[in-house]
């Protein structure tokens, strides 16, 4: 990306800055304004450009952003003479480079998505100094830092170091409130959907729980009685007699059967309750915007239809519809107690953003593993019976009345 001087030509552009190609950012600063101190013709101005220079990139290098205010303030000449060079003469101008500099800068730390929304917005500012914005695209994806670099130089020169930066942090803290205020409301959201789907749903799984129990029963009633009639039709010699214990024999089979079967599909809504919420969490785990909306980079708003919007979104879902209403009904079920719904629902609520990946990475692991041991948990409660895989060829079911713990 290189500026032109549309106010000066002939005068040094910012095409030296070229960041990507040399390692030591001092030396860079300084080659890239040694075109504008050429253009000096007093070789003692000439020199205490050069020196300005080589103090400033070192400045820069070091990340001292004190040392760089007091360069500016002590060097006002210095800055002047490049800002001219640089074609900057007009205090408007002056403002709108800086504040897209600032803008450009914050938006390169964020991802690819915001720095073309940016370029976009300020695609008459960039024009202004003679590069378009599928220029400054081009300057980003062949090096990000060095593209970090140049938005800095041009905002520095454009407004001064000290204005510069003030623009920046307020820029900064300004999209820092904006990602907490979202994130509260997402928060709210999430606790007044669950504070009115949990009464519910803690009273279905009591049912559920009651249901199977009582199913259990009269599947134990039935073997009882299946068992007896087994002693009565091996005594019995009356053939009218026999046929009416065998007929009694049959029913008492299928109401098994069936109190079985009844039994089998609240147990498959219990597990794949389970399975959602695994599933979810593994979704979550791979989601490639996870590792671009943890840890430092949470301090930046995230750019709808992003891969950590998407990663946020499923966060929400998970927490909100997925995961504490299955606690809840776990609950009511039985199969979970109160410190144990406590403990799960605390780790799952501690899943933030601001942590570390690593940090994060690890609770989901641990969530991952409890889930687990309470499914099998669940398995047994209601002696679940794992389904027998199709044989190749063979069609499946063509449907299942099986739902979700709360209905869905």
């Amino acid at each position: 990306m290189q500026v032109a001087n549309q106010n000066a030509p002939g005068q040094p552009s910012l095409s030296s800055y070229d960041f990507s190609q040399r390692p030591n950012v001092g030396v860079q600063l300084a080659q890239g304004l040694g075109a504008v101190g050429q253009a000096i013709q007093q070789n003692e101005a000439a020199q205490r450009l050069s020196d300005f220079q080589k103090a400033f990139g070192q400045a820069y290098a070091a990340g001292d952003r004190d040392a760089l205010r007091q360069l500016a303030a002590t060097n006002p000449d210095q800055i002047e003479t490049i800002r001219q060079g640089m074609g900057f003469v007009d205090a408007d101008r002056n403002q709108a480079m800086g504040d897209m500099s600032a803008r450009l800068n914050i938006a390169a730390a964020q991802g690819p998505e915001a720095v073309m929304r940016e370029l976009a917005t300020h695609q008459n500012t960039l024009q202004q100094i003679g590069v378009s914005p599928e220029q400054a695209w081009q300057t980003y994806q062949q090096s990000p830092e060095g593209f970090t670099q140049l938005t800095d130089l041009i905002g520095m020169h454009a407004v001064g170091p000290e204005k510069y930066f003030d623009i920046q942090d307020k820029l900064t803290g300004r999209e820092i409130d904006r990602g907490r205020l979202a994130e509260t409301i997402r928060s709210n959201q999430a606790g007044e959907a669950l504070q009115q789907r949990g009464q519910d749903i803690t009273v279905r799984g009591q049912n559920i729980s009651a249901k199977n129990a009582e199913l259990s029963r009269e599947i134990q009633r039935a073997e009882l009685q299946d068992k007896v009639l087994d002693r009565q039709i091996a005594r019995e010699t009356n053939q009218i007699k026999l046929d009416e214990l065998k007929q009694k024999q049959a029913d008492v089979r299928q109401k098994a059967e069936i109190a079985r079967a009844d039994r089998q599909a609240a147990a498959q809504g219990a597990v794949d309750t389970f399975s959602t919420a695994l599933d979810s969490l593994n979704e979550i785990e791979q989601s490639p915007g996870l590792s671009k909306a943890v840890g430092i980079l949470s301090a930046f708003p995230t750019v709808p239809g992003s891969d950590a919007a998407n990663f946020e979104a499923r966060l929400d879902t998970f927490k909100a519809q997925t995961f504490l209403p299955m606690v809840q009904s776990l609950k009511g079920m039985g199969a979970l107690s109160d410190a144990e719904g406590k403990k799960l629902s605390d780790a799952v609520g501690a899943l933030s953003p601001k942590m570390s990946e690593k940090a994060f990475r690890d609770s989901i692991g641990k969530i991952r593993n409890q889930l687990e041991s309470k499914l099998s948990t669940v398995k047994k409660q209601f002696d679940y019976q794992e389904p027998v895989q199709n044989m190749p060829g063979k069609q499946s079911p063509a449907g299942s009345n099986f739902s979700s713990l709360w209905g869905d």
